[in-house]
């Protein structure tokens, strides 16, 4: 191997490796941060709400009880990777977020039952760790606000309730970010729950003005949840927007100087990206990642060679989101094996680009039978050993194997 090769591969595993020293020291901060805000917090709280001895001891202590499940389970989910989008590496986001919902909490306590904001507070902490630490974390909170305010236990149950189903409501929010019937359902609930704590458990006859504070906790909840869901989507959810906008555009600087390197290499990226596209919206897949992946699987050629450690290289300087790296990485390092399905269309697009181009190549005008260059393709591409462990399910490669004989008239056009 080169010597700069080696170089650039080897300061690679030492930024990830300082990543990963960084990583671990700052969860331990954020642990002993959760622990002492939790439970000082609890305590000065209590005592300014001239609770006494016993009462902050026992406060303290649930605090302390609830602050340590917590971060068990974010231990158990870092090592097991099992933080939702990308807050494995942004834990001081969350910490950040149990601030705030903490403070929101020891406010809440004052104020009558019927105004307290649980259900964006759920939500926030759910988004930006996981269901069930957010789950936790949020209960919690609710818990501690009981034993604050001395509200009755069966405020929990309303409150617990509109968390849990607001939390399932918003899991797995993706980019097509389909959030109006999440918040419609959350609310509607929310205003159940909260209707159900002012007929059951008030004593006084009912009235308009009983419910005033309820209508506003519905109000007020509904414009957290709202940015709430704004920040995560800048934060999270949209967070390699303008930058697959800049590498997916034809005439990124990257494209440009491959086209007047070689010509060749140029368009087949080109019609690689192009087809993978198509694909990938078929079958809805990524298609962001997979056009990147098409555009740049040869953009080593820049460098002279098509490897792995000089297509990182590239990466690395032209910010390439992690998805696209990983991909990259999955299908030119040698020995690896393509597990993304994105990396699988990639496999099999620019198979069948290269075959059609080079039987092209050999006769400009001779009659292509399009259908049995792609049937070989796909034939050969699956007994590859490094596809036997891919995602792609049979119905889908049967599928992506129908989308490509569909494109006739593209094919024609590259001749």
């Amino acid at each position: 191997m080169p010597l700069r090769q080696k170089k650039i591969i080897e300061t690679g595993i030492d930024k990830r490796e300082g990543i990963k020293d960084t990583h671990k020291i700052s969860k331990i901060i954020v642990y002993i941060a959760i622990f002492l805000i939790t439970v000082a917090g609890t305590g000065i709280c209590s005592f300014f709400m001239g609770h006494e001895l016993v009462y902050i001891i026992r406060n303290c202590v649930v605090a302390g009880i609830g602050a340590g499940v917590i971060i068990c389970l974010m231990a158990q989910a870092y090592e097991n990777d099992l933080f939702a989008y990308d807050n494995k590496d942004h834990t001081e986001r969350f910490l950040l977020c149990y601030i705030v919902t903490i403070l929101t909490t020891f406010v809440c306590c004052l104020l009558p039952a019927g105004g307290w904001t649980f259900l964006p507070i759920f939500v926030l902490l759910a988004l930006f760790s996981n269901y069930a630490i957010g789950i936790c974390s949020g209960s919690m909170l609710l818990i501690i606000c009981i034993m604050l305010s001395g509200a009755p236990v069966e405020i929990f149950f309303l409150y617990f309730m509109s968390g849990v189903v607001a939390v399932c409501m918003f899991r797995g929010l993706d980019e097509s970010y389909k959030v109006g019937i999440p918040i419609v359902v959350s609310l509607l609930l929310l205003i159940v729950n909260i209707t159900a704590e002012i007929v059951l458990f008030e004593n006084s006859k009912l009235n308009m003005d009983m419910f005033m504070i309820p209508m506003m906790n519905v109000i007020i909840s509904c414009i957290l949840l709202i940015a709430i869901l704004k920040v995560f989507s800048y934060l999270v959810i949209f967070k390699y927007r303008e930058r697959f906008m800049e590498i997916n555009d034809p005439e990124c600087p990257l494209l440009v100087q491959l086209k007047e390197k070689s010509k060749d290499e140029y368009y087949k990226a080109i019609h690689t990206a192009y087809l993978s596209d198509k694909i990938a919206k078929k079958l809805g897949f990524d298609d962001k990642v997979t056009k990147a992946l098409g555009y740049y699987h040869r953009i080593g050629c820049l460098k002279g060679a098509n490897t792995w450690e000089t297509v990182y290289e590239i990466g690395m300087e032209y910010r390439f989101p992690p998805m696209v790296l990983d991909g990259l990485k999955e299908y030119l390092e040698k020995g690896s094996k393509i597990i993304h399905k994105e990396t699988a269309v990639i496999y099999f697009a620019e198979g069948v680009v290269n075959s059609i181009l080079f039987m092209i190549a050999k006769d400009k005008n001779a009659k292509l039978d399009y259908d049995e260059i792609i049937d070989n393709v796909f034939k050969t591409k699956k007994e590859n050993t490094s596809f036997l462990q891919c995602e792609l399910s049979v119905k889908e490669l049967n599928q992506m194997k129908k989308i490509f004989k569909e494109e006739k008239l593209y094919y024609d056009f590259l001749r």
